[in-house]
């Protein structure tokens, strides 16, 4: 007994003829009914009655019954390796800020790891503005980033908070000798320090300029850079101080708590509104809030 003999047996029923059910199956009549002969013999019994127009015996509509089951069964189960096999070739485009992928890079490698097959594509992006124009445009399924995107359009979801500290050479005097983790400092301890910046152009700008402006601070400004790993290598060498996030220590410097939390980033995931997110981005969302 297998699953041909099963669609054999069915298609006869069906069509009440051997020829009928033949051309239905696209197979020779005598081989249909070889086929189903050889079915009875192996059962012991007849599973149609030949002298009553192929109607169904006793065993011919248990056996029916049950092969529905089985075939639907079948059906059900091809249908399910398809979908795994799809699956396991999706494609993610996935916008990273930069703090954002330091954080979140685990969770990647860990949607990989389930989907080998998948093509996930990772795109840096430096600024809220493209991170904006990239998901309206359908140019990424998602964003990660440390700032919220403003944006009607666009649904942001918060996902975990990231302390700021303001960053010292292990070598400046006021780290000197200190063994806390994160020592309290006072802003207005630091007005003669030389402060690397962002770009004035950067949201993460913005909020810098708030804090001064709350602790009526003027900072000296020291430079601007693009990218916050150029500040933690100049504040390693005692040529200024920063703020950033734990993700970004390295051995040479010393984190200070500044005592306010208008700094911390907020990790949010974004994309847009009215689109639906593809199975393997629903995958990696679910991931990154554990």
């Amino acid at each position: 007994m297998n699953i041909r003999q099963m669609e054999f047996v069915l298609q006869v029923a069906i069509s009440k003829s051997f020829t009928k059910a033949a051309e239905k199956l696209n197979v020779s009549q005598p081989s249909l009914s070889q086929s189903v002969l050889k079915l009875e013999n192996e059962l012991g019994t007849e599973l149609f009655d030949r002298k009553n127009n192929l109607s169904l015996t006793q065993v011919g509509q248990i056996y029916i019954e049950k092969a529905r089951l089985i075939l639907k069964l079948q059906d059900e189960l091809n249908n399910k390796i398809v979908d795994l096999v799809k699956s396991n070739k999706q494609n993610l485009r996935i916008g990273f800020s930069k703090i954002a992928y330091n954080f979140s890079h685990k969770h990647i490698v860990k949607l990989h790891e389930t989907h080998p097959r998948s093509n996930i594509r990772i795109i840096q992006l430096n600024s809220l503005a493209s991170a904006r124009i990239s998901i309206l445009n359908s140019n990424i399924d998602m964003a990660v980033m440390s700032i919220p995107i403003e944006c009607d359009d666009i649904v942001c979801e918060n996902i975990y908070r990231e302390k700021t500290y303001l960053a010292l050479s292990k070598s400046h005097r006021l780290a000197k000798n200190i063994t806390k983790k994160h020592p309290k400092i006072n802003i207005q301890d630091l007005k003669d320090e030389n402060f690397i910046l962002p770009r004035d152009s950067y949201k993460s700008r913005e909020c810098i300029d708030d804090f001064f402006l709350k602790h009526n601070f003027k900072p000296k400004i020291f430079c601007e850079v693009e990218f916050i790993d150029i500040a933690i290598s100049l504040v390693a060498l005692n040529k200024g101080v920063c703020f950033t996030t734990e993700i970004f220590k390295n051995t040479d410097i010393k984190l200070f708590d500044i005592g306010d939390e208008i700094l911390d980033k907020t990790i949010v995931v974004a994309y847009k509104k009215d689109k639906k997110l593809p199975k393997l981005a629903k995958e990696f969302l679910e991931l990154i809030k554990l």
